[in-house]
């Protein structure tokens, strides 16, 4: 029987040991004092420590956003229970909620977010898809490509289908990049161009950026093309320019050539001319 009391208390001081550095120690008191206190506490089961542990991780966490940054009393996200033990010895009071309401849940995130929440609206997914079903809830990671994955896209689509339209957001930025790369290259000797290129360069890349959360293939694929368009018509107006720039060089040296001859001309002149008016006083 000790020997079963002595594991039981080595566990929780294990427990204790590994998840107590996850409590907040600045910023938002509430933190502390709500979420915390019940999702670092030994009562709880190890699986009910994955909300902290993921938020830890996640980059709202990094940003300075916390629990109650999603989880507002306004919202029915969160509800208060009547006691601490209530809290404690009861499911948590994030999870009471009505029913589960994807267009509340896309609301909370357009709080922040709301040129992608915009987007969203206006896209293939709408009341479809939340965000957290490709964002996650708690271990958000900084968005990118990689979001689109099999274990999110198979679920509704065969992911052979949907890989192509990853692969032609991969081509529009590799593209975007290089135009930009080679566009810096001539910044001083063509501003004009730098300024014009520069904001559609800008401009599309807005564009391909709403996309990923319209995710409408066909705008996708239209956007794409007018990238690798642009990128071509960029090289072209820049090669067009050198070779002006050359030519308006090559008159310049002309003109030096033809300028510098004349003054020697002259000057050879007024040498002869001196010498030959020497001759005639020494005679």
């Amino acid at each position: 029987m000790s020997l079963y009391i002595f594991a039981n208390l080595a566990a929780m001081m294990l427990y204790g040991e590994t998840y107590y550095h996850l409590r907040v120690s600045s910023g938002d008191e509430n933190e502390t004092e709500s979420c915390y206190s019940c999702h670092t506490s030994l009562v709880l089961e190890k699986k009910d420590f994955m909300p902290v542990i993921q938020e830890r991780q996640s980059v709202h966490f990094k940003n300075g956003k916390f629990c109650t940054s999603c989880h507002k009393e306004e919202t029915y996200i969160l509800k208060k229970t009547e006691s601490p033990k209530d809290r404690i010895f009861s499911a948590c009071p994030f999870y009471k909620k009505p029913k589960y309401d994807r267009h509340k849940i896309n609301e909370i995130c357009g709080n922040c977010h709301k040129q992608e929440y915009e987007d969203l609206l206006n896209g293939v997914h709408k009341n479809k898809l939340d965000c957290v079903y490709c964002h996650y809830s708690h271990g958000i990671k900084k968005a990118s490509l990689d979001i689109i994955r099999p274990d999110r896209c198979s679920s509704c689509h065969r992911y052979p289908d949907i890989a192509p339209v990853k692969d032609e957001f991969r081509k529009a930025e590799t593209i975007l990049l290089a135009t930009e790369s080679h566009l810096n290259r001539f910044r001083s000797e063509m501003p004009e161009i730098y300024e014009k290129y520069t904001s559609k360069i800008n401009l599309s890349r807005e564009n391909m950026k709403s996309q990923r959360h319209r995710f409408i293939r066909a705008d996708i694929s239209s956007n794409s093309n007018y990238i690798l368009l642009l990128s071509g018509h960029i090289r072209k107006e820049i090669n067009s320019e050198l070779e002006r720039i050359k030519v308006r060089r090559l008159i310049t040296i002309a003109i030096a050539i033809i300028i510098m001859l004349a003054i020697t001309g002259v000057l050879y002149y007024l040498y002869q001319y001196y010498k030959w008016r020497r001759t005639l006083n020494k005679k």
